[in-house]
């Protein structure tokens, strides 16, 4: 009942009710580290990485349950990001933060410290491109953020992502064949014949 209510005043606070929304049930622990699935509902068990993905910025409806399976509440708002506080991120970030990604359009609000345990809070959250967001959550790629705002990125082995490094090898894997060394091949050719007037006595 509770439950019912609250979604009910959501709904009427809404200023797009018409919009598509998913429902996620997931386990507390789920959205935290575990192992454990979430479900779409009326719809097929998803990876945890996956509704974190989703609930991170999406118009998401997610159903939090307890270890018995009963619903602790609906969580909506505290995740999507203000409009006051995009521009800011907008402001600060202005594009992918991801090294060398110059998209500017389209891109999402990430949670450095995963929603719901991180705050919507402009120090917890970076601007990435669906891509790149897509290969944080599913691909564990990870994201720091300097007190100047200065986002570091760390690949899945936990070495820190060196963009100058990544740009040269891709240098080296497109060199033309022209940049290779190359190698002179042997030829095994049947000497020609020498005319006896282009020989010279030797006394």
């Amino acid at each position: 009942m509770r439950s019912s209510l609250m979604a009910s005043q959501e709904i009427a606070q809404d200023k797009d009710p018409d919009r598509a929304t998913v429902v996620v049930h997931a386990p507390l622990d789920a959205l935290s580290g575990g192992d454990r699935g979430c479900a779409i509902e009326r719809g097929p068990v998803i990876h945890p990485e996956v509704a974190a993905r989703l609930s991170c910025d999406a118009r998401l409806q997610v159903v939090l349950h307890d270890r018995k399976g009963d619903p602790l509440g609906i969580g909506w708002a505290g995740r999507n990001p203000p409009p006051w506080l995009m521009r800011a991120l907008r402001h600060r970030d202005e594009r992918c933060t991801f090294p060398g990604c110059d998209l500017r359009r389209f891109t999402h609000a990430h949670h450095i410290t995963k929603w719901p345990l991180g705050p919507t809070t402009l120090r917890n959250l970076v601007l990435v491109c669906p891509f790149h967001h897509k290969l944080v959550h599913e691909h564990h790629w990870r994201v720091e953020l300097s007190k100047a705002g200065a986002a570091t990125w760390f690949r899945p082995n936990g070495r820190r992502f060196d963009p100058s490094a990544a740009r040269l090898q891709g240098r080296l894997d497109r060199a033309p064949p022209s940049a290779r060394v190359r190698y002179p091949t042997p030829t095994h050719s049947t000497p020609k014949r020498v005319h006896q007037g282009h020989l010279r006595r030797i006394p």
